[in-house]
């Protein structure tokens, strides 16, 4: 599973895998940035790709991403509420903040609060866990 914070300059994204989430890193966001994302969810098999979606002004800009990818690709596309999801993963992951780019983080935030809401999943809580445990990051 793919997680996307998408941004005007630069899109963070993070991977769901075996339960842990992971930060992958950041793609600049240009004329090769549906191919970028198209090669990263190939290179990693992904089967699910979940974008924050804000209510802010770039909700729109976002959606029009997300139009584009919807059409771009097989692979099932929704949505997740990314509402201050850049501080939340500023806080949560401050000693993750010199090793990966905050928009990164922020994908991260998207995904492990998409996961803590999966009903099945319940028994394991990644969320509350420290970056650190999740990926080896010291």
């Amino acid at each position: 599973m793919l997680g996307i914070d998408y941004g005007d300059k630069r899109v963070g994204t993070a991977l769901l895998k075996l339960l842990l989430v992971e930060p992958v890193g950041v793609v600049v966001n240009d004329q090769r940035l549906m191919a970028n994302i198209l090669d990263l969810c190939h290179q990693h098999q992904v089967e699910l790709i979940i974008v924050g979606l804000s209510e802010s002004h770039t909700a729109q800009v976002t959606q029009e991403f997300i139009d584009k990818l919807m059409t771009s690709t097989s692979i099932p596309v929704e949505t997740w509420d990314e509402t201050l999801s850049t501080q939340e993963a500023a806080e949560k992951y401050q000693h993750a903040l010199n090793k990966y780019p905050i928009d990164a983080l922020a994908a991260c935030a998207i995904l492990e609060d998409w996961q803590a809401c999966l009903p099945d999943m319940e028994a394991v809580e990644t969320s509350s866990r420290p970056l650190t445990s999740l990926t080896g990051l010291a």
